[in-house]
């Protein structure tokens, strides 16, 4: 019998009520935001540092819709990151929002890895 993710990190209700009992489409998902994430937050760190604030908005708005869609906490912090560069805001800014952002991404990253080796164990 199939149950339910639970997660104390991320909300897992998407996945739980959209694709309960569907074990490969979870762990599809799952391994999308494994795979994408990562690239995003690497290309935000490298327009900080390159002063590319069109490449700061862009990822930070795809990962703005990817965290909210998948219930890492992060969704206030992505719009701002979003709209701080969409306004040129400075780059100490921008930097100190994203930075904070990091200890809970990884956070929610390593969740992810655990929620799919749970479902590929099951």
């Amino acid at each position: 019998m199939t149950k339910k993710l639970t997660s104390n990190i991320v909300d897992l209700n998407l996945l739980n009520d959209c694709f309960f009992g569907e074990t490969a489409l979870q762990i599809d998902v799952i391994n999308i935001f494994l795979t994408e994430t990562p690239s995003k937050v690497d290309s935000i760190k490298s327009g900080i540092s390159e002063q590319n604030h069109i490449q700061i908005k862009e990822n930070a708005h795809y990962l703005k819709s990817t965290f909210s869609t998948l219930g890492v906490p992060l969704n206030k912090e992505y719009l701002q990151l979003e709209e701080l560069a969409r306004e040129n805001e400075s780059l100490s800014k921008i930097n100190a929002v994203f930075e904070s952002t990091l200890p809970t991404f990884n956070k929610c990253y390593q969740e992810y890895e655990r929620i799919l080796n749970e479902l590929k164990n099951n």
